[in-house]
């Protein structure tokens, strides 16, 4: 049986911060089987519009969720929407990535064989 491997990442205004979040996904693609995003509510720069555009390029492979953040208490709040994302997945591993990170495709290989590696581990460190 197939190891699945699921991505998740949170953002907000990605758009405006000059986040990688594209790349950041397009990359993904290339080692994960799904990838959740979740995004704020409070998102006003155009960054929903283009999580749905790439949904729609991969509707059987990117999962889109809405967070709704309570800014007085931010700390808590970041914490919170990383759970929430990674209860969305359905992977047997998954790989926590912010929204400017990229994981280079020549690593893709081995992330994908990691668990087959190492299948009592229960983290990996990249």
């Amino acid at each position: 049986m197939a190891i699945k491997i699921s991505t998740y990442i949170t953002t907000l205004n990605a758009l405006f911060y000059q986040s990688t979040l594209e790349q950041t996904i397009r990359q993904s693609l290339l080692f994960s089987d799904e990838i959740v995003i979740v995004n704020s509510e409070h998102s006003s720069d155009g960054t929903q519009k283009l999580l749905e555009s790439l949904k729609n390029e991969y509707p059987n492979m990117i999962k889109i969720y809405t967070f709704n953040e309570d800014y007085s208490k931010k700390w808590d709040t970041v914490a919170e929407k990383k759970t929430f994302a990674l209860r969305q997945c359905t992977g047997d591993y998954c790989i926590l990535q912010d929204d400017d990170e990229c994981i280079h495709e020549e690593y893709v290989d081995q992330i994908r064989q990691l668990p087959q590696h190492y299948p009592e581990a229960i983290a990996f460190r990249f």
